[in-house]
Order: structure tokens, then C-alpha cells, then sequence
């Protein structure tokens, strides 16, 4: 029936497109020219933008922060309470779970027992809700740690724009005492700028994770200063990853391909229902046949043994269509396993080389002290060494987060973020 009228709506739309003199009125209305429509011709222009208007950054932050919440109230989250959570708080595998509930209650109210062909379709809307959860706990995971990382540069952003202050308040009193300060204090009072330009920034980060993440655990944000605190410890592990492990991990951990192989062991006539749909899931085009006008009998009724012989015929395609999907994703999946591990990988390389770059600054920091006590190196050098470090170890707790979102996608890979929470 719903094949039916899928067709027939088809038509009425194809019939609509091409009713006569309906391209021409449209093309009537579309295509009149700027002077009917009233716009006036003109050469090109410029814009700039007018600030005359607003004041300093303090000032326009302070005027902000007055109409604001008050100050943040951090609430703790583990990575497995978010991982956890997540899965519980999957807003479309409840809906799947609420779709299983209404064909136990169809099936219970109808016939007073689940027949094959419901239990088929329970197992493939279960399958789907198991899939959802662990998309689901994969987001929420990769928002978890990107708010790690925004925290922890805030803290980095925090530390330069006090130095920086510092070192603009020293070469003020230098110059007072009428000393000459061989530099351009301007850089740093720049480089200050784009400090301060990084800490609204990442503030802004951290609202906009906090907005969504809340959600996806199913939890009321309790108000709107309500910020979540992530507490994890950020441990860096460079063993490497059994790659063709893992991928079998996959093959037998992933709940679609396991729903697979049982509704392709399982499939009967009853079950033909469940794989139209289960396909129906894979394109619109598949698995929406509608009945052949060959089953009707001149006096319009099925013929059991036509309907019986056109059934099996569809049973033996639909066993065939089944194994060649089956067969697509595992090699999908295990396409997406094999990347994912080589992002990891990818991820430890970078994680190497900004320790290497952090590790170089901090050896310059150390050499340049040592040599301001001796006066073979100015103060400056000594902060311009200091920012520079900073934004190094800003550089590196960028590349730790992003390897930790590149395992989780691993995990979410092979199917085990749902399966590591019990329900």
C-alpha cells in the first residue's frame, strides 16, 4: 500500500511539472529584469564598517560581562560518565526503542504472540538503536575532550596575558626612570591583543561545547552558567595499534554486521517484510516493490499458490541482495577500522613533534635566563622566548585532544562505545 502511494503521489508531482504553459509562468515570474522589479542601476560601491561608536576592550567587555550570568558553576564529568551517558541519552535510539515498543504491542494486540517476521523487524530496530547509541557516544566524546582542550589553553592564554602585562608595566617604569629600551614595546602590546582575541575565543568554545553537550547526555543544563568540568587526565600511550586486529574486533563487535548475518540465516517468507525495509534503509529505491498485478485472479483475488511461488522467488533475490550488502560493509567498515587506526597513528607523530618543539623553547628559556644574569640577554628575548613556549604547549594539548577524539572514532569504528555500557 505505502508502495502505491509513493507511485501515485510520483505522478501527481510529475503530472504538476508538466502541465501545459507551467514552465512558461514560471519562467514569466523568475525571470523578470532588476528595472521591473524596481532596482535602480548604480556602479559598484564601498563598505567599510563603522566603529566610531565602540569603546576599548575593557570597557566594551565590562559593559558585556554586566548583562551576563554569573560566574560559571563547574559540574565534574568523567570520560566514561560522558561515554555512558551519551548511550543512555541517545535521542534517536529512543525513538527506536519506542518504535520496538509499538510492534510488541501491535504484534501482542493482533495475534497475541510475536511471530517471526516481528521478531526479524524487532531485531533490526534494536540494531539500529545499538548503532545510534554509539554514534551518539562518539560525538559526545569528541565535544568532551575539545572542551578539555579549550580549558586547558584558557589557562595557557591566561598565563601569557599576565606576563605580558608584566613585561608592558617593567619597560613603563624603565622608561619613567629615563632609561633607553631598545625595542618596539608595541609588539608586545599586540601580542596582547591577540591573547585577549584567544581568550574570547576560546570562552566562546567553551559556551558553545557546554550548549551542546548537556543535551546529549540527557541532562537538563541546571542554568545557563552551568559549565561541565571535565576530569581526565590527558595520558598520551604510543603503543601501537594492532590494526587487523581491531578490524576483526570490528567484523565481530559491530551490531549491524551481526544483524546481518542472522536476518540473512533467518530469512523466510514471514522475515520478507523486515529485509524490504532493512534494505529500504540502504536506498529509498530498494525494497519498495509493490504487489504484481500477476497475483490477482480475474475475479481480483490473490491466488494462494501465485502468491506462495512469487514469494519464494523474492526470498531467493532477497538472500542474494542481502549477501552482496552484507559483503559491502565489511569492507566498509573495515576501510573506516584501517583509517582510523592511521589517523591514530598520524595523531602520535604530531604529539612527538610539538613535545619536540615545547622541549626546544623550554631550552631556550632556560639558556636565556641564564644569560640575563650575566646581562648577555635582554628581558625581552627572555618573553618573547616565554610567549613563544606557550604557544607551543598550546600546540601540543591541541594534538593530545585530537588523538584522543581519533581513538574514540576508532572505537565508534568498531562498534564498542555502546557495548562498553551496560544498559
Amino acid at each position: 500500500m505505502m508502495a502505491s502511494l509513493r507511485a501515485g503521489l510520483a505522478g501527481l508531482l510529475l503530472a504538476a511539472v508538466l502541465a501545459p504553459g507551467c514552465a512558461q509562468r514560471n519562467h514569466g515570474r523568475g525571470g523578470a529584469s532588476a528595472i521591473e522589479k524596481g532596482l535602480a542601476a548604480a556602479p559598484r560601491g564601498t563598505l567599510e564598517p563603522d566603529v566610531r561608536t565602540v569603546g576599548g576592550f575593557v570597557e566594551v567587555d565590562a559593559a558585556l560581562h554586566a548583562r551576563h550570568a554569573p560566574a560559571a558553576a563547574y559540574h565534574t564529568l568523567d570520560p566514561n560518565q560522558c561515554q555512558c551517558l551519551a548511550v543512555s541519552g541517545s535521542s534517536l535510539a529512543n525513538l527506536f526503542d519506542r518504535e520496538r515498543c509499538v510492534v510488541q504491542a501491535s504484534a501482542d494486540g493482533c495475534r497475541g504472540r510475536l511471530d517471526h517476521g516481528d521478531c526479524v523487524q524487532l531485531d533490526v530496530l534494536n540494531t539500529a538503536a545499538q548503532e545510534a547509541r554509539n554514534r551518539s557516544a562518539a560525538d559526545a566524546l569528541e565535544h568532551y575532550y575539545h572542551l578539555a582542550e579549550y580549558e586547558t589553553k584558557l589557562d595557557l592564554v591566561a598565563g601569557g596575558i599576565t606576563d605580558t602585562d608584566g613585561l608592558l608595566a617593567d619597560i613603563g617604569r624603565m622608561r619613567q626612570q629615563g632609561m633607553l629600551i631598545p625595542l618596539d614595546e608595541t609588539q608586545f602590546a599586540r601580542e596582547r591583543i591577540t591573547l585577549v582575541d584567544q581568550r574570547v575565543q576560546l570562552e566562546a568554545g567553551i559556551e558553545r561545547v557546554n550548549g551542546q553537550l548537556w543535551p546529549m547526555l540527557g541532562i537538563e543544563r541546571p542554568s545557563p552558567a552551568a559549565r561541565i568540568w571535565p576530569a581526565t587526565d590527558l595520558v598520551v600511550d604510543t603503543r601501537p595499534i594492532d590494526v587487523e586486529a581491531a578490524v576483526q574486533e570490528a567484523m565481530a563487535g559491530r551490531p549491524e554486521l551481526a544483524m546481518l548475518r542472522r536476518l540473512r540465516s533467518s530469512l523466510d517468507t514471514d522475515s520478507l517484510p523486515a529485509a524490504r525495509e532493512a534494505m529500504s534503509q540502504v536506498n529509498s529505491l530498494l525494497g519498495n516493490q509493490s504487489e504484481p498485478p500477476c497475483l490477482l485472479s480475474p475475479l481480483g483475488l490473490r491466488t494462494a499458490l501465485a502468491k506462495r511461488q512469487a514469494a519464494e522467488r523474492e526470498l531467493e533475490q532477497r538472500r542474494c541482495q542481502l549477501a552482496e550488502y552484507q559483503r559491502l560493509r565489511e569492507q566498509q567498515i573495515a576501510d573506516q577500522v584501517r583509517q582510523a587506526a592511521a589517523n591514530v597513528e598520524t595523531r602520535l607523530r604530531q604529539i612527538a613533534l610539538a613535545k619536540e618543539v615545547d622541549a626546544q623553547w623550554d631550552a631556550r628559556i632556560e639558556y636565556l635566563s641564564g644569560r640575563s644574569t650575566t646581562g648577555g640577554a635582554t628581558f625581552a628575548e627572555v618573553a618573547v622566548a616565554r610567549l613563544n613556549s606557550q604557544k607551543a604547549k598550546a600546540d601540543l594539548i591541541g594534538h593530545v585532544a585530537e588523538w584522543k577524539i581519533a581513538l574514540v572514532r576508532l572505537k565508534e569504528a568498531q562498534g564498542l562505545l555502546a557495548a562498553e555500557c551496560p544498559r
